[in-house]
């Protein structure tokens, strides 16, 4: 009686999958990493440092128009920019690269941040651009709330 091994019946196997058609394994260090790089991510730690560190809010802007830029971020001194997150592999697309010549040749700089380094550095450029802080809570700026 011929018999075929039962790896030839796995349809994984057929289709040439690696490892026989196994899950791979990712490394924990290696599955941290790409977690804190996914875009879901990102957003919730730029929301997060630009409320501790800078004492602002960020807006979700509505797509109306393609290639607007994703948020708007409000700081104290009535400071606003406009902000583009990509993780460290994303892009910005034609009509995004359009908008922000657009924007650039009416005077408005459209902020393109990648990946968390990317992001807290841009927090850090923006906290020593404002001056006038409190130094109890240095997020917060002096006189800015009733």
């Amino acid at each position: 009686m011929n018999q075929t091994p039962a790896l030839a019946l796995d349809p994984r196997a057929r289709l040439g999958l690696p490892n026989g058609g196994q899950p791979l394994t990712v490394p924990t260090a290696t599955r941290r990493v790409l977690h804190s790089e996914l875009e879901s991510s990102l957003e919730a730690h730029f929301y997060r440092t630009v409320r501790l560190h800078l004492g602002g809010m960020v807006d979700k802007i509505a797509p109306t128009r393609k290639g607007i830029p994703d948020r708007l971020v409000l700081l104290p001194g009535g400071r606003m920019y406009l902000v583009e997150l990509k993780t460290l592999q994303g892009r910005t697309s034609a009509a995004q690269d359009l908008y922000h010549e657009r924007a650039a040749a009416l005077g408005t700089t459209v902020h393109v941040l990648s990946g968390r380094a990317g992001i807290d550095a841009w927090v850090r450029a923006r906290a020593e651009d404002y001056v006038g802080k409190d130094r109890t809570n240095p997020g917060r700026a002096t006189g800015t709330r009733k």
